[in-house]
Formats: structure tokens, sequence, C-alpha cells
């Protein structure tokens, strides 16, 4: 499949797709070819039985976190910061 295709199929915007695929061929789970298709690799293959079938996968893991950001300049503060109190503009509550 290319890029544009798993964009169309998914719903996402150019940005999510670039960081969807990246991230996946990063963790091996996608090879990018010169033409810009995207094929599996021998790794994520090994979770499908068969063509078509609903992937076999070990465990399912879910995962957290919270991230502060500046609302000026949209820089994203670390969890430490934020966890010692400081406080460098407005808190908002949702």
């Amino acid at each position: 499949m290319s890029k544009a295709q798993i964009a169309t199929y998914f719903g996402l915007t150019h940005r999510e797709t670039e960081e969807a695929i990246s991230d996946l061929v990063q963790r091996g789970e996608l090879t990018l070819s010169s033409d810009g298709r995207l094929t599996l690799t021998d790794k994520s293959n090994g979770y499908f039985s068969e063509v078509g079938e609903i992937p076999h996968l070990s465990t399912v893991q879910d995962s957290g976190g919270t991230l502060s950001f500046d609302l000026a300049t949209f820089s994203c503060f670390s969890n430490q910061t934020f966890q010692d109190n400081w406080r460098g503009g407005v808190n908002l509550k949702g």
C-alpha cells in the first residue's frame, strides 16, 4: 500500500500518517520501498495466520502520560517541571 492509501482508509491527516508510519518503520513493523510502497516485515507478518485474519498478539498494553504545554510557544514542559508545581502560565481545568 502507499501512504496515501493508508491515510484515506484510516482518515488520517498527512502529519498523522507520517508519524504513524515512521513509528512503525522504526519498530521494524513496516518497510518503505524506494517507490513509496509500504509492506509488512517478517516480524509483523508473524501476527497473522492467513491473509485477512485478525492479528494474533500476545498482550495488549495500555499506557498514558501527562504532558504540559506553554500556550505561547507550544513548548512541552518536562514532567519533572510540572510535578515540582512550577507554573509558568495559567492552569486550565478541563
